[in-house]
């Protein structure tokens, strides 16, 4: 073996066994954290050591790397290295550390935050938007105590940003609007992700999550509305989830003018009725009811009012109500009203 080889593995050896031992262990210890976390297993846990798991995924072997690196640092630093390579190195695997334990700490936050939020008994909101900020936090703390380590004030970088505020303010703008309507959303508690809602545009549908910018809203059928939160802050929202799990839905209908309107009262409340009795997507604290709104050569118009469980309900429980309501006018004789002929235009002379 070359003298200069030998010299070398005399010198250094250890160190690097030391560095590559504990990185393929942590790398191993990785990848079984993996698989683990991919297993059924995972359900037997408790919340709390499920998100401590799931934090640790993917730093795991970073952390056997840099206690690797540390120890060979330890060892051929004794006589070896001169005081400012041992600074160097030093501050470098410092910053490494707090880094790690920055990610580690914003992941396991976020998730403890995820995880709480998503309780019925909580009053912080579940969306994304409350983790973010957290986890946002989190990073900036631990950015500031890098630059600490590294010796940069931090103070000509926030008097700068601070110069560059209204430049930067006037091109984020919108971004900047989006993310203060989105803090005002989810502060407020009117929106939340769960609840159906209706907008000014007709849209309706179940939101899903209130992000940086945007609130995604799924539809009945399946399709994802993205509005920004802008835009939600400002129009008019109708948020069916708000109603203490009760909602009032009315059937327009309208029958022929000559029907005995007593008549039509008695069967539309027996079906009314017959529904709430049956259906499970009906309110059944309440009462239904009827209502006459206008009578004309057309026919005459009534709506029935009946109370259900909530919004989502309704297209179950109208059609119920009409298919018996269609069956019953048939039984009883009640005739829909028919469009009126159409009016012959005036002689033009």
């Amino acid at each position: 073996m070359p003298p200069v080889v030998s010299t070398f593995i005399a010198r250094y050896g250890v160190a690097i066994l030391y560095f590559a031992s504990f990185l393929l262990v942590g790398v191993v210890l990785d990848l079984a954290l993996g698989s683990f976390l991919r297993s059924a297993r995972l359900r037997s846990l408790s919340r709390m050591l499920s998100a401590v798991l799931r934090s640790m995924r993917g730093i795991i072997g970073l952390v056997g790397g840099l206690i690797g690196l540390w120890l060979a640092y330890t060892h051929v630093s004794s006589g070896l290295l001169d005081r400012n390579t041992a600074n160097l190195i030093t501050k470098w695997v410092t910053i490494l550390s707090i880094a790690l334990i920055t990610i580690f700490l914003a992941r396991l936050i976020g998730r403890f935050i995820s995880y709480y939020t998503a309780s019925d008994n909580t009053r912080i909101s579940s969306s994304s938007i409350v983790t973010n900020l957290v986890k946002a936090s989190i990073y900036t703390l631990g950015a500031a105590v890098i630059f600490w380590k590294l010796g940069v004030s931090i103070a000509p970088i926030l008097t700068t940003l601070g110069i560059g505020g209204v430049v930067i303010g006037l091109a984020l703008q919108p971004t900047l609007g989006n993310l203060f309507a989105g803090i005002q959303i989810v502060g407020s508690h009117q929106i939340e992700p769960g609840d159906f809602v209706r907008m000014a545009s007709g849209d309706e549908g179940t939101v899903e999550d209130v992000t940086w910018s945007n609130t995604t809203i799924r539809k009945v059928t399946s399709e994802l509305i993205i509005v920004p939160n802008s835009v939600l802050g400002k129009e008019p929202v109708i948020n069916f989830s708000r109603n203490n799990h009760q909602h009032t839905m009315v059937v327009p209908g309208m029958v022929a003018a000559d029907t005995d309107v007593l008549h039509l009262e008695r069967v539309v409340r027996e079906v009314a009725a017959s529904v709430m009795a049956t259906s499970h997507y009906t309110y059944k604290a309440a009462a239904p009811n009827f209502r006459l709104t206008a009578t004309s050569a057309g026919g005459i118009s009534f709506n029935t009012i009946l109370p259900i469980i909530s919004y989502r309900s309704e297209p179950v429980v109208r059609s119920e109500f009409l298919e018996l309501l269609v069956e019953r006018f048939a039984a009883e004789g009640i005739e829909l009203a028919r469009p009126l002929p159409p009016t012959p235009a005036a002689p033009v002379h």
